[in-house]
């Protein structure tokens, strides 16, 4: 998958609110799609499916459809923006006494839902993390200092939080 798409056209681009306008023309006012179609310049088969996912989805506030009846679904996160600020400053914390915790144990913990491949692998993906870091640029993936058996036998268990 695609890790960094840049759209490379305008096509299709219209500015918020110019969809949902045309929806509730059809919709509200009654007006034929190809005439609505016409005024827009909205494709046809376009306005089709927008009114109906406006009707499937019994949409009564305005913010709420702007996103549920066009575009793309936003991509599924696995931990919400508190979580992932938690997370952070944990690995921060973690990093300065060398102990280390893996994504998924965390989500597990929080319970959240994972994909099915850090259930199978018990870690998380490459993905995952390429998006993490990138999100979070104040950390950085360095490779471990060696040390010694009784430092590390002498750390404990930080919990989270």
């Amino acid at each position: 998958m695609v890790r960094h798409y840049i759209r490379k056209t305008e096509r299709c681009m219209y500015p918020d609110g110019y969809i949902l306008k045309a929806v509730k023309k059809v919709v509200a006012e009654k007006q034929k799609v190809c005439d609505v179609s016409k005024a827009t310049s909205i494709p046809k088969r376009s306005i089709l499916r927008y009114v109906k996912n406006f009707l499937a989805a019994g949409i009564q506030d305005e913010a709420e459809a702007t996103t549920s009846i066009g575009g793309y679904q936003k991509p599924r996160k696995v931990f919400s923006s508190e979580q992932e600020s938690n997370l952070s400053s944990y690995v921060k914390r973690a990093s300065d006494i060398y102990h280390g915790i893996l994504a998924y144990q965390y989500a597990t913990q929080e319970k959240c839902i994972v994909p099915l491949s850090w259930s199978v692998k018990k870690e998380a993906g490459r993905d995952w993390l390429s998006g993490f870091m990138r999100r979070h640029q104040d950390l950085s993936i360095r490779k471990p200092q060696a040390t010694s058996l009784s430092r590390a036998t002498s750390f404990n268990n930080a919990p989270f939080g």
